[in-house]
């Protein structure tokens, strides 16, 4: 048999030969990104989740006060506000405060201490060429609703 017939096994050598590993190098460079902005938007997630919480406890905490003909800040109805503000915002931990201001309406205000997965949200951290950044936010969710 002649060596011309014998078919060809080896590729070429050309442009091709030099990427190979090309795709596994641009894996390696694009997955932790791609992760990143996953964290991320899980992150903003569980906030929105959080303020919506806080949101509803204040809600429920004004519509609480309207049902009493008494003075929000009565013995005997602060501690319902209270405790239909801190059902609305389960299952967060919140702290519910009312007051009467000037105008004699009642105001429900429910904060809650929001500890973000992301640590650049609530420290500083150093940009290169820009310096220190942040705090972005300070961590703290507040929402207050007045009854009528």
């Amino acid at each position: 048999m002649l060596s011309s017939m014998r078919p060809h096994l080896r590729t070429p050598p050309g442009p091709r030969a030099a990427e190979h590993g090309g795709a596994l190098a641009e894996l390696a460079m694009v997955i932790p990104l791609m992760l990143s902005l996953l964290l991320v938007i899980f992150d903003f997630g569980q906030g929105f989740l959080a303020y919506i919480s806080v949101s509803n406890g204040a809600r429920d905490g004004a519509r609480a006060a309207m049902l009493y003909e008494e003075a929000c800040t009565h013995s005997s109805v602060q501690p319902q506000v209270e405790l239909a503000a801190t059902n609305g915002a389960s299952p967060y931990t919140v702290t519910v405060t009312v007051t009467v201001p000037a105008t004699g309406q009642c105001r429900v205000r429910v904060t809650h201490a929001y500890t973000p997965i992301l640590p650049f949200v609530t420290s500083s951290f150093e940009l290169p060429f820009v310096g220190p950044v942040g705090p972005l936010w300070d961590g703290t969710l507040a929402h207050a609703m007045v009854s009528q």
